[in-house]
């Protein structure tokens, strides 16, 4: 009986006793933090700058021409394609497709760094007048 009275003395005695409060450490050495976010930048190259289908007759499909797109952005990109003036966007060929379908029907995603080549055909309908026929395609990237 002895030993119960004198566990359940201590144990009264340890719970009046104050804890001590939690002390904030007296000394610190801040770190200064940094960082900074580059802008997501989109950027890439098509070569060649310039191609020529050569001499054509109406009804006439040009051999292939190939480009070569390189994705020179921080991340992967999403590529569609458009040309300049109308003769271009509806008769030019990409990949065998037409050019409007071209990363529109099933997305081409160019991972970054990644080059990607496309074969390039155009097909002169016919009852298309002689001379010489310029236009602009240009490769876009999102």
């Amino acid at each position: 009986m002895r030993k119960l009275l004198v566990l359940l003395f201590t144990a009264i005695l340890l719970l009046a006793i104050p804890l001590p409060a939690y002390a904030a450490p007296v000394a610190g050495n801040p770190v200064t933090l940094q960082v900074e976010v580059a802008a997501d930048v989109i950027s890439i190259d098509v070569t060649p700058a310039n191609l020529s289908f050569g001499r054509l007759t109406p009804g006439e499909t040009s051999p292939a021409q190939v480009i070569t797109i390189a994705n020179n952005s921080s991340r992967a990109v999403d590529l569609t394609a458009t040309a300049t003036p109308a003769f271009w966007s509806e008769n030019l060929k990409m990949d065998n497709l037409a050019l409007a379908a071209w990363g529109v029907t099933e997305a081409i995603t160019l991972a970054n760094g990644a080059t990607r080549d496309a074969s390039l055909t155009i097909t002169i309908p016919d009852g298309t007048t002689d001379g010489l026929l310029n236009g602009s395609l240009t490769i876009w990237a999102e």
